[in-house]
């Protein structure tokens, strides 16, 4: 099985697999550690190549911009979706299927813990904090986004067609960002609820404004 996390110590992985992985993570921790220390505007694609030990022309081998190597982490959804494009049930509503793919994968990250969440909390934070990082991450959710709903209104029958599927992954994308954010703004590690669980809280929560909305009309 392929870890959610690969690395360049996972097992399984050829040398050229195991050397890409090496390069990437370099990439991402000087990029992650240049941002926090001079900030993103005064970070150049120059800076992080020359703290990675690589060329600039090997950087966009890996990266299109600075502001994705810093927010590349959450591709990890993209297998997933896929594999749920091949188990779609009409018989069920869509959005559940969608966010329960989604939660499994934070079920299954609460099994790496210690690096795997401080690199999440070092992207989260800075997203947070800037407005150039936070634009890239969602120029890239939203072109994910669109080609999935595509995906599932030509598999599953739709009234809406592509606009539903459009709303049922945007809902369901949104929620997650929203839990992402708010796990991240806990204060207490110590004392930090599981991603899983914060994602749980926010569906329920965000299920029960709909359900009021409804019921006021």
């Amino acid at each position: 099985m392929t870890p959610l996390f690969p690395t360049p110590d996972s097992p399984g992985l050829d040398l050229r697999e195991r050397r890409r992985l090496e390069t990437s993570a370099a990439i991402g921790d000087a990029t992650l550690d240049l941002f926090e220390t001079r900030g993103v505007e005064h970070t150049t694609v120059a800076d992080i190549a020359a703290a990675a030990g690589i060329s600039v022309r090997t950087f966009f081998r890996y990266f299109p911009s600075k502001e994705a190597a810093a927010v590349d982490g959450q591709p990890v959804f993209g297998p997933v979706m896929r594999d749920l494009l091949t188990s779609l049930t009409p018989e069920k509503p869509l959005l559940p299927q969608i966010e329960g793919a989604f939660h499994a994968v934070l079920v299954e990250l609460e099994q790496y813990g210690g690096a795997v969440h401080r690199q999440l909390i070092r992207v989260r934070t800075l997203m947070l904090e800037n407005g150039s990082l936070r634009a890239a991450s969602l120029r890239y959710e939203d072109e994910n986004d669109r080609a999935l709903a595509a995906e599932i209104a030509a598999r599953y029958p739709l009234p809406g067609g592509a606009s539903e599927a459009w709303i049922a992954v945007h809902l369901a994308t949104f929620t997650l960002r929203t839990a992402f954010d708010s796990w991240v703004q806990q204060v207490d590690d110590s004392d930090r609820e599981t991603l899983a669980d914060t994602h749980t809280r926010l569906v329920d929560a965000r299920n029960a404004l709909v359900a009021g909305s409804a019921n006021a009309r």
